[in-house]
């Protein structure tokens, strides 16, 4: 009877899985170029991943050429509903791009390329290119290759080369990128005259957290990689690569450099900062000769402090704070100067690139907001009183919001596969204005209080300023410069930020309209961006050693700059191809790739007393899009017993899992997934674990909704469970709702989560009931007590027969538990080489906890955790906890204590609450999943 039920079930889920390859491969086409093979799902796209398929081509061709080497294919997958401009080049299962379909609006990567697309795709193909380049010096072994997930890709470079390498190639190989864009170089200057730059160690680490923090692996790692190649050519690099790849796991970067090159590496980290602190040094002083107009500082929070608004009457400045919120202060004025007072926190954890004022209490901005499949910028406004946020638009995919006299607002939509557009939104209603012809985007917008509207274009690698007038077009500017951030100042003046200095940085400029007079406001070291006009004085943001600041400026340069509306011909950007190839096109079929691509161990473990031992491999296959993947598991347990003597075997499909594979594309809101076989199993409270035989189904749900991830999981199906032979239902339920935010090592440091979880688990003895709910809560501690650091949590469960997450048994079926607890990790910095493997902290975490059953239960423990990283991009947490408790109740006392080893891993580049990792009794490792 089992069987017939397992044999219908499985058919069931064949007929599901053949399904859903058919419904995906009608909505699917691929563009089939030689090299590269481009996924989309809507018919609107074909033109743009006709378009991408040709850059990826021509970028590979200079790749193959650089590199000597290029993957055979490279398959690209284009999401089309996120307004976050990025991509992502995982080199596993095979070469992929997983590439968002926005011009960028709001970033700063500098404008300066003939084709935005072109420079994108050349910094991710560079990483799929270098990822899987795994030459060895001549004569050296070459390696067995065994079939293992990972085999076919190169070993990890330090960060500051894996993103240096991408961002010089971007920059060497365009007209733009950003290695000697004018935010970099005032990047640079600032720290080698500020004393902070990172040390080379540090820059080589994904967890470096000083300002730029992720920034340095892009800007220094270019900068650095960029030295190296001018001093010892490229094939210095190519040389170092292929001694890396044979320098096993123990080898480092820098001494495959050391062994081809000679010479450290740090040296000449070094040698290169000394070069641009030189330059800086004399940039300043014929700065300060030149008359250096510097403002007046009046934030001290660095980082992405940004957007100064002044207030319709003048008399409050909101701003982009840091940390990451919207913040309101007083203007005060006085014999010393302006100074900002009762500042406030409008609202926190958000960093919106620019603020405007709609009326004398509400601030308008755009912001991502994550729903179900979708994270499009909206239209927000916020009352700075009150502190509500409200959004005003769905779907608009808005940028660079601007209110107009008449209470309604414009902004900036720059979405593929439509032209760049300005648009109006008045009382619900939207409407386009303007649309771009091919090869202009929309990068900056300023209306004045009497309607008129300045627009910065981009237009192929130049930035220039124009005037909205009846729909047409004026020219301002029209030169080699990139004038950015204009804002009008009364109705005759605009001023903006400018690079037009070949030798400086950004600096502030004003265009008087009526005499087409352009004059240099500022001559900074690190640069001018971002003004606002107020009565007496300019606000702007200025660039400095430790990130952004607010600043003002009263007296300015005044130093008149010639000026021409007509670019040099030489100084035009390139033209598309008017002989464009077009490639073939087909449906997607996804059992093309399904293919196995490695296998891995999964699982495995020992104890002393009693003794045991166990151990799991894995076959995995996953196909091009990432939707679809599967994994064949084959073990053996010695403390399985019954008919199959502690082996067992199982298949697991899954559609649209967000996996380890998948982690850098897109994140499904729906999946499910169905393992047939068997596999060892321990019931929910239940102290053995048995061999269980049968079918599960489940289906995930996982849905954003603003600051909130919504999560519901449901599994269910039969399994006969040895030794007790008997057919028995095991099914569980979950849902929870987080706004955890966490660290680089997935600590949670603060929001709340919530949740319920149900359980009719299958055991030996029966099936085992348990419902519960349960909630976390996590806040910086220096939010409790002033200068204090670290996190508390504190976490809540209840209900019938919950896990309690400690290691004793509840004596009763209703049970409810409390704990709180601390987390400080100070820094504790220990290196292997030049930081392959690196310990950079330790966690102490002590609780308290106390549970009510059958009696009243008291106990404390501590964990000690070893925040490492390793292989330089991969933070990796180690811990032990011991604990004790009590029962205060009923007379007597009993104790616990448990070696509790775990490890969390990153799986993708967004900061996720929650852990991951695993939980395990003494000295036993199993499996884990995220947390």
């Amino acid at each position: 009877m089992m069987f017939r039920r397992a044999k219908l079930l499985l058919c069931l889920v064949l007929l599901l899985h053949l399904h859903s390859l058919s419904l995906y491969s009608l909505a699917t086409q691929e563009v089939v170029a030689p090299r590269v093979r481009v996924l989309y799902d809507d018919a609107a796209f074909a033109d743009y991943a006709q378009e991408v398929a040709r850059d990826a081509e021509a970028a590979l061709d200079i790749l193959a050429e650089l590199f000597g080497y290029a993957p055979d294919t490279v398959v690209f997958t284009l999401e089309t509903d996120n307004d976050v401009f990025n991509a992502f080049a995982p080199p596993l299962p095979r070469p992929k791009v997983a590439l968002r379909s926005v011009f960028p609006t709001t970033t700063d990567i500098g404008y300066r390329t003939g084709d935005a697309l072109y420079m994108l795709l050349l910094h991710e193909l560079t990483h799929s290119v270098q990822l899987t380049y795994t030459e060895r010096p001549p004569g050296a072994p070459q390696g067995v290759r065994l079939g293992l997930v990972g085999e076919t890709t190169a070993m990890v470079p330090p960060s500051w080369f894996l993103e240096g390498i991408a961002t010089w190639v971007e920059s060497a190989y365009t007209d733009g990128g950003r290695t000697d864009d004018a935010l970099t170089v005032g990047l640079q200057r600032t720290a080698a005259l500020g004393e902070t730059w990172p040390g080379f160690e540090e820059a080589g680490l994904i967890t470096y957290s000083p300002w730029p923090g992720g920034l340095t692996r892009y800007l220094y790692g270019a900068g650095f990689v960029d030295f190296l190649v001018s001093r010892y050519g490229f094939e210095a690099v190519l040389e170092t690569l292929r001694a890396y790849n044979a320098g096993g796991f123990l080898g480092d970067f820098s001494g495959a450099w050391r062994q081809t090159q000679g010479g450290e590496l740090s040296a000449l980290w070094d040698e290169w900062r000394a070069e641009v602190l030189d330059e800086a040094a004399v940039f300043a002083e014929t700065a300060v000769s030149g008359e250096t107009v510097s403002g007046e500082t009046v934030t001290q929070t660095g980082w992405y402090t940004r957007a100064p608004a002044l207030s319709p009457d003048g008399t409050r400045v909101a701003w982009a704070s840091w940390p990451p919120g919207v913040s309101v202060a007083d203007v005060v004025e006085d014999e010393e100067g302006v100074r900002l007072a009762n500042r406030r926190e409008v609202v926190g954890d958000r960093l919106p690139d620019t603020l405007r004022w709609l009326d004398e209490r509400t601030l308008v901005y755009a912001r991502v907001v994550p729903q179900a499949g979708t994270a499009f910028s909206e239209v927000m406004t916020l009352d700075v009183v009150t502190g509500e946020e409200r959004q005003v638009t769905a779907g608009a995919r808005a940028h660079l919001p601007t209110p107009t006299p008449d209470g309604c607002i414009l902004f900036v939509r720059n979405a593929q596969p439509q032209p760049s557009q300005l648009r109006r939104w008045c009382g619900g209603t939207v409407t386009t204005l303007w649309r771009a012809t091919a090869g202009e985007h929309l990068v900056g917008l300023a209306v004045s209080d009497r309607g008129q509207t300045a627009l910065s274009v981009w237009r192929r690698g130049f930035v220039d300023l124009v005037l909205l007038q009846n729909g047409d077009l004026y020219d301002l500017t029209r030169d080699a410069a990139q004038d950015l951030d204009p804002v009008w100042q009364g109705e005759t003046a605009l001023l903006f930020r400018s690079d037009r200095d070949p030798d400086g940085v950004f600096d502030l400029y004003r265009l008087d309209l009526t005499t087409m007079t352009l004059t240099r406001l500022t001559r900074s070291v690190g640069g001018a961006l971002q003004p606002e006009a107020g009565d007496d004085r300019i606000w702007y943001v200025e660039q400095g050693p430790n990130g952004y600041n607010l600043a003002t400026l009263t007296e300015t340069l005044d130093e008149t700059v010639p000026f021409a509306l007509e670019r040099l011909p030489t100084e035009t950007g390139a033209d598309p191809a008017s002989d464009a190839i077009v490639y073939p096109v087909r449906p997607y079929r996804p059992l093309r790739s399904l293919a196995p691509y490695g296998w891995l161990p999964t699982a495995g473990g020992f104890s002393v007393s009693p003794f045991s031992v166990a151990a799991e491999v894995t076959v995995f296959g996953q196909d091009d899009s990432g939707q679809h993947s599967y994994g064949v598991s084959l073990g053996y347990d010695s403390t399985l017993s019954g008919a199959l003597a502690g082996g067992y075997g199982f298949v697991r499909y899954d559609y649209q899992e967000n996996s380890l594979l998948n982690a850098f594309g897109e994140q499904y809101p729906f999946g499910f997934g169905v393992k047939v076989g068997a596999w060892p199993q321990q019931g929910h409270l239940s102290a053995a674990r048995s061999t269980a035989l049968g079918v599960l189904g489940e289906v995930r749900f996982r849905v954003p909704r603003d600051r909130w991830l919504v999560r519901a999981d449901v599994r269910g199906g039969v399994v006969w469970l040895e030794p007790s032979a008997v057919l028995r239902p095991d099914v569980s339920a979950t849902f929870s709702a987080s706004q955890l935010r966490g660290d680089v090592w997935s600590y949670p440091t603060r929001g709340r989560q919530f949740g319920v979880v149900g359980f009719i688990s299958a055991t030996p003895d029966g099936v085992s009931p348990g419902l519960w709910g349960q909630g976390f809560y996590y806040r910086s501690a220096s939010d409790v007590v002033d200068g204090w650091p670290g996190t508390f949590g504190l976490g809540a469960r209840a209900g019938y027969r919950p896990s309690l997450g400690i290691p004793v048994r509840p004596d009763g079926d209703l049970a409810a538990s409390l704990s709180l607890g601390y987390r400080y990790s100070p820094s504790v910095t220990w290196r292997y080489g030049d930081g392959r493997y690196a310990l950079e902290r330790v966690s102490v975490e002590p609780r308290v906890r106390s549970w009510l059953d059958t009696g009243f239960h008291v106990g404390a423990d501590v964990t000690a955790s070893l925040d490492t990283v390793v292989g330089y991009g991969a933070p990796v947490s180690f811990g032990v906890t011991v604990g004790y408790a009590r029962r205060i109740v009923v007379p007597g006392w009993g104790a616990v204590a448990a070696l509790d080893v775990r490890y969390r891993f990153i799986t993708d580049r967004r900061v996720r609450g929650g852990r991951t990792g695993c939980r395990t009794a003494l000295w036993r490792w199993g499996g884990c999943g995220r947390g």
